[in-house]
């Protein structure tokens, strides 16, 4: 069975790290292993306003009732 290649597991990784489309296409457009590593070492070093905010999800108690806060 072919192992996966490191570019499979850079854009799987871009995913889970909810790095943007321009990314993962940058990825996907790379010709070799090294370019990869720029494009993910890149990525990962972006300034925070850049990045994409994970979702997140708070609980909330109102008056005996359980309601999702956004």
């Amino acid at each position: 069975m072919p192992r996966a290649s490191y570019k499979s597991s850079a854009i799987r990784a871009a995913k889970d790290l909810l790095y943007g489309d321009d990314i993962i296409n940058q990825i996907k457009a790379a010709k070799s292993d090294i370019e990869v590593e720029k494009i993910m070492y890149t990525a990962r070093n972006r300034p925070p306003d850049r990045r994409k905010k994970a979702r997140t999800v708070t609980r909330c108690l109102s008056s005996n009732n359980f309601t999702w806060c956004m």
